[in-house]
């Protein structure tokens, strides 16, 4: 007895790149990505669909792309498992501007197993009584468990069609079960046939938000066969968040509606195959459903292009990566009217959308700069002239920072002042916006046109002398001949005590 049962079967393939084709490993606009899925189908059958289980985490290492994932496929009241734990590596080379060639291959193993016992068989049928489970099933089993290897190669292409960046195409195909392993309980030779996938999406972008994708996959394995057809269309809402929705046909079998909700790098989608064939009278009109998600970490490294903001356009090519444009621009958005709105540095930016509104900037990042490329604003680089990571403040990660502000000392206008990027490294202790090297009150809230000191009645009032007293050399004890300053200092306050003292301490550290 050779149980062939389905392999692998979703209908939303897309998001599971690596199950349809190792080539795909690593595809992912982000260094990591962790993926579930879930199907159930036959739901009609009481208290035992057919399900299938997937849980998959890939990873991209400059041009190599490396991934894993479980499957586990279950049926039927016999609990028919198949189990699927492969390993799966690709190879991203890019052959021109907006070309990739990927190259993959995957190895695992694959194990079978069924309750021998659940079934019901011919020798065990008493006439006029039915089935007797306790007579011998005359049924030759040797196990009720196999585990055999299973490898699998593919090969997929990914290019941009249009000179205005427009179209895409991404197609490839696959050979699963490449050892044609062997898999039987009764230990007779049953080969698992070779299943061959080819599969082609293309990316059409219909105006700088908006995309249609159609699709189409064939899968043959032994004599049967699927081919399934349709398109998505997706729409960028927020550079970090699309909605994706879609429509496929199996040939002969379903149709099949897709949803998708992706933010900021979480992904959640469902997908519903509504039965169109004979088997909908089997399944009572109860077609399957599928659901998973995706999360995507860290940022993209060496390796395929990302397209960070949607729009068509790799970000190696894209002036605005950001924000979604056209290829017409480079990738930036279309000019705002701006004629009636403020725009006090003249960048093109409004000083209502302008993070950087005293400082000329470019429009992809909210009229700021970022002169070494590193992904970290100028007006929050501590090194705005030197490529350093974000979680560095923008700076190098081995350099000398006295401070420990995340602000090296060849950047710190305050080295040994612990203080904030925008400040270049020095503090704003009463919080007003002003550097304290520029605040002539740096302890009292205040504006620029004053300075950094308060207006009114309270920037007027008599200023209290100054004190300076020293500590005896290592000891927190003060001098004795700077005990009386302090008590004619205390002598001199205002009986009302409307006043404020700060107390300011240094050390020979």
């Amino acid at each position: 007895m050779a149980v062939g049962a389905q392999d692998l079967h979703l209908s939303n393939f897309q998001p599971a790149g690596m199950l349809t084709n190792p080539a795909l490993t690593g595809s992912m606009p982000a260094s990591y990505q962790l993926s579930f899925q879930y199907r159930s189908q036959w739901t009609a059958i009481p208290d035992q669909p057919y399900t299938t289980l997937g849980f998959g985490g890939e990873m991209k290492l400059k041009s190599l792309g490396l991934g894993a994932f479980l499957t586990k496929n279950h049926a039927g009241p016999a609990s028919l498992n198949a189990t699927n734990v492969m390993f799966s590596g690709a190879y991203h080379r890019q052959m021109g501007k907006r070309s990739f060639l990927s190259l993959g291959a995957a190895g695992g193993i694959l194990q079978k197993s069924i309750i021998p016992n659940a079934f019901t068989y011919e020798n065990q049928y008493v006439e006029g009584e039915g089935f007797d489970p306790l007579l011998d099933s005359g049924e030759p089993f040797i196990q009720n468990r196999y585990t055999v290897t299973d490898f699998s190669v593919g090969l997929s292409a990914k290019t941009v069609l249009s000179p205005s960046g427009n179209v895409g195409l991404l197609m490839g195909g696959s050979l699963a079960h490449l050892n044609v392993p062997n898999e039987s309980f009764y230990g007779e030779v049953a080969e698992l046939p070779m299943k061959t996938t080819l599969h082609a999406q293309l990316s059409f972008k219909t105006d700088e938000l908006f995309f249609v994708e159609p699709h189409l996959l064939f899968m043959q394995q032994g004599q049967h066969r699927e081919v399934l057809a349709g398109a998505n269309f997706r729409m960028v809402v927020e550079p970090d968040f699309k909605v994706r929705f879609g429509l496929s046909h199996r040939f002969g079998d379903a149709l099949i509606g897709q949803v998708e909700l992706e933010l900021a790098g979480k992904s959640f989608w469902f997908s519903y195959d509504g039965t169109t064939s004979s088997l909908r009278n089997a399944n009572a009109g109860k077609g399957a459903w599928e659901t998973g998600i995706y999360l995507r970490f860290g940022e993209e490294k060496n390796g395929e292009a990302a397209d960070t903001d949607g729009d068509g356009i790799l970000d190696p090519d894209d002036d605005c990566p950001k924000v979604p444009g056209l290829p017409e621009l480079n990738g930036c958005p279309k000019e705002y009217d701006l004629k009636n709105l403020p725009d006090t540095d003249g960048d093109g930016v409004p000083d209502t959308l302008d993070q950087c509104p005293l400082e000329p900037g470019l429009q992809c990042f909210y009229g700021c700069n970022d002169k070494d490329r590193d992904g970290t604003w100028d007006n929050l680089d501590a090194c705005p002239s030197i490529f350093g990571p974000p979680e560095n403040n923008g700076c190098p990660l081995k350099t000398k920072d006295s401070d420990l502000d995340g602000i090296p000392d060849s950047e710190d206008f305050c080295p040994f002042l612990k203080g904030l990027p925008e400040f270049h490294g020095c503090p704003d202790s009463d919080g007003d916006g002003i550097s304290d090297i520029d605040d002539e009150c740096p302890y009292m809230k205040g504006d620029r046109r004053h300075k950094g000191c308060p207006k009114g009645e309270e920037a007027q009032k008599e200023a209290l002398p100054e004190v300076t007293v020293y500590f005896d050399h290592d000891q927190a004890l003060i001098k004795p001949q700077y005990r009386v300053l302090l008590m004619e200092f205390a002598r001199s306050l205002p009986a009302d005590g409307n006043f404020r003292i700060l107390i300011a301490g240094h050390t020979d550290y």
